[in-house]
């Protein structure tokens, strides 16, 4: 069961596994909006903005290395996908604009890969903001907590600037949490008024941000019959899926002494983690088997690249692989339906 999640800035003192992912592009910052002011028109679309390829920076008075980072995986119609990235963990979260609501659908813990979560669903979601966007709105979360307008015209400083918000109150039996909303821009400050008193504000927004992931790739080694595997940097824009670079670097090899893991022609139709299952699925295209003209022990080491390149991105240690959606066979291998492919990374060298 996952925890109550009361408002987004609650989820920055989560603890979780690090790993390298960066967020490079150039830093603008936010202009003082002294002359800003919340009109009560305003809907939700308008103080927490769907935007591709934003990066929201923010610091946190608990400290000098205590920071964290939004960026935007997708954006698919109602719903939008973002990742949180703190100094020890990364979260990803899919929230919904729909019929005057934005509703937290889901969550995962230890996000470090990109994957599709937006079409997951959620029967009894946490509103976090409720049109009319004007102060007495009131409603109530899963939980029983109650949360409400508590000014629709609000000064507030932050490290980026002044903004005029809309200030969100989530009561609850630890204390009071503040969340501001500034037009055209978002969630700019959270106050937790709780046992450790916590701010975190808005320091500045990246335009043009790309996500940055240090993926490991495995290769056959021709000469030694063996493998390799050499470091790539994936860099994603919101809405890029991960399957096109996979794709792209199984076809291209780094080195003559190294040979493609697919043919040119071959594509791969889906791939995804199944999260209760620690298990990552993916689905090639027939020439996967029809173009391939490999020995037994090429083919089994071309599907041991396949295996450690998906499972180590994702961090788990099993695959379902298929092919138009059957279990793979070719004259040399024939699997089961269910048959998975464990990961296995021993003895091999990387490629210099």
């Amino acid at each position: 069961m996952r925890k109550f999640l009361p408002v987004l800035f609650i989820i920055l003192f989560f603890s979780g596994c690090a790993q390298s992912n960066n967020y490079a592009s150039k830093d603008i910052k936010i202009l003082d909006k002294k002359n800003s002011t919340v009109s009560t028109k305003l809907s939700i679309s308008d103080i927490f903005p769907f935007k591709k390829n934003v990066q929201l920076k923010y610091t946190s008075s608990e400290g000098p290395n205590s920071y964290s980072s939004i960026y935007i995986d997708f954006i698919k119609n109602d719903r939008m996908q973002f990742r949180l990235v703190s100094s020890d963990t990364s979260i990803g979260y899919v929230v919904e604009n729909k019929d005057g609501e934005l509703r937290f659908i889901t969550s995962r813990n230890s996000f470090y890969y990109t994957d599709d979560l937006t079409s997951v669903q959620n029967v009894n979601p946490e509103i976090m903001l409720k049109e009319p966007l004007i102060k007495g709105t009131t409603w109530t979360l899963p939980n029983g907590s109650k949360r409400y307008i508590s000014n629709d015209n609000i000064q507030i400083a932050t490290a980026s600037g002044k903004y005029i918000a809309l200030e969100i109150t989530t009561e609850t039996d630890k204390g009071k949490t503040l969340n501001y909303y500034a037009p055209n821009v978002g969630l700019v400050k959270t106050i937790s008024d709780s046992a450790n008193k916590n701010i975190t504000s808005l320091e500045s927004i990246v335009t043009d941000a790309i996500a940055t992931e240090t993926v490991k790739f495995y290769y056959p080694n021709s000469s030694m019959n063996s493998l390799m595997f050499i470091k790539r940097q994936l860099h994603f824009n919101t809405d890029d899926l991960a399957k096109t670079y996979f794709e792209k670097y199984f076809k291209e090899s780094p080195s003559s002494t190294l040979s493609p893991v697919i043919s040119q022609t071959t594509m791969i139709n889906k791939l995804y983690l199944n999260n209760d299952e620690n298990k990552v699925y993916v689905d090639f295209s027939k020439e996967l088997i029809k173009e391939s003209n490999l020995s037994n022990n090429e083919e089994a080491n071309v599907l041991k690249c396949i295996t450690n390149t998906l499972c180590e991105y994702f961090n788990v240690d099993k695959l379902s692989l298929t092919v138009e959606g059957n279990p793979y066979e070719s004259g040399h291998i024939i699997m089961k339906a269910t048959e998975p492919l464990y990961i296995d990374n021993k003895n091999i060298d990387e490629f210099k």
